[in-house]
């Protein structure tokens, strides 16, 4: 939905409004679905598999914060945050 549709809305349901007094509501409305959206945290758990190098994630992956993986001794170890994107090799032979 555009803003402009926003606008007609709002004006059929309740009448013409001032267009500063809809930008502040199109704005709270942003600032709040941000708010909910940073604080949606969940935690994923999926199985490795030997020799596979690449995993999919969810679609509805935004971030990855951290990475764990559970060891033989049944302890988690974390897996550093590659940093430089461009120092990642694409490919196992050098």
């Amino acid at each position: 939905m555009t803003p402009r549709e926003l606008k007609e809305t709002i004006e059929h349901l309740f009448g013409v409004q001032s267009n500063n007094y809809l930008v502040r509501l199109i704005n709270d409305g942003l600032i709040d679905i941000g708010i909910k959206k940073q604080h949606n945290i969940t935690s994923r758990k999926i199985s490795l598999t030997q020799d596979q190098r690449y995993y999919e994630f969810d679609k509805d992956l935004i971030d990855v914060t951290r990475v764990d993986i559970l060891n033989n001794d049944g302890r988690y170890e974390k897996i550093p945050k590659l940093v430089d994107a461009h120092n990642l090799k694409l490919e196992d032979d050098e």
